[in-house]
């Protein structure tokens, strides 16, 4: 499936973000940076209505700028502005700065959505650090878009029938379990809060590589 990346713009440059549904636009803002990201997205076993399934509990990921220079690392952290609530993170590679964000908007609308992808998101900022040295590229964000997401998706299979068989198996708590029973995906947060990284004795798999664009935008200047 070939999804066309976006680019991240100099400041010289407008930045014109893609059309997203509806649902998923930011009134009174202004797109300030685009980056071309792949990663993966990290699952853990976990009880569910009906069983057991496979729960996302955080990305791992790098953006790039048009010149494939990497600009942004993205990640799962706590939030200090939370009291260490847990959220999808975007620190920027030269100055530092982050942002942390929760999901407050999803789109599978096909119009835009190709068919099998993780679902488009819009996420608001709940927190912002300038670096060390006073970096504060990404400080200005109120909200990020995820879009032209292609696959990413949870494994179907690996889960339930070997939990229910073998019990619960170590692993490295980074996405890698002894075994080899894994695939890869792209990042990103489902609609709701991660459950946090997985303890001694989880199993854990990742979902196959995907690459997604990420919009990040401030509030408009009248």
């Amino acid at each position: 499936m070939q999804i066309v990346g976006l680019l991240a713009t100099s400041v010289a440059l407008a930045v014109i973000p893609p059309a997203v549904p509806a649902n998923l636009q930011v009134e009174n803002a202004k797109a300030f940076l685009i980056a071309h990201a792949s990663g993966t997205q990290n699952y853990i076993c976990l009880p569910s209505a009906t069983g057991v399934a496979w729960t996302l509990f955080g990305p791992q990921a790098t953006l790039f700028d048009e010149d494939q220079r990497q600009i942004i690392t993205h990640f799962l952290s706590a939030n200090p502005g939370e009291n260490g609530t847990l959220r999808p993170t975007w620190q920027h590679s030269r100055d530092t700065s982050a942002v942390w964000a929760a999901a407050v908007e999803t789109s599978s609308d096909s119009a835009y959505v190709a068919p099998g992808a993780i679902p488009w998101l819009k996420l608001r900022v709940m927190g912002a650090q300038a670096g060390p040295a006073d970096g504060d590229k990404l400080a200005s964000a109120s909200y990020i878009q995820r879009v032209n997401t292609a696959g990413g998706a949870a494994p179907a299979t690996g889960c339930g029938d070997e939990v229910d068989r073998c019990g619960r198996e170590d692993h490295s708590g980074h996405g890698d379990d002894d075994d080899g029973d894994h695939g890869r995906a792209s990042l990103g947060a489902a609609h709701r809060d991660p459950p946090g990284p997985p303890g001694p004795g989880e199993k854990v798999a990742q979902a196959e590589p995907s690459v997604i664009s990420t919009v990040l935008l401030a509030p408009s200047r009248s």
